[in-house]
């Protein structure tokens, strides 16, 4: 089982949400992460990304006919 690094919004997101996060940022810039400075605005920007999708949810956003549409979009890229 992997360890829970945080919780959010009454999730607990782990070290396996944090590797496949990491695996998402560009080649050239996952170096970064590992730098101090950097490394604490990816945390941010991992923490806030489920943050806003958690928020999302608790909006049924994705029962909104713009939700729809978006996923039609995004489905024909």
């Amino acid at each position: 089982m992997s360890e829970v690094i945080a919780t959010i919004a009454g999730r607990e997101l782990t070290e396996k949400d944090w590797k496949a996060f990491v695996q998402k940022i560009p080649a050239e810039q996952r170096s970064y992460v590992e730098h101090p400075q950097a490394k604490a605005m990816y945390v941010e920007q991992f923490l806030t990304q489920h943050l806003y999708a958690q928020m999302g949810i608790d909006m049924k956003l994705e029962e909104t006919p713009e939700f729809a549409e978006l996923m039609d979009v995004m489905k024909m890229e």
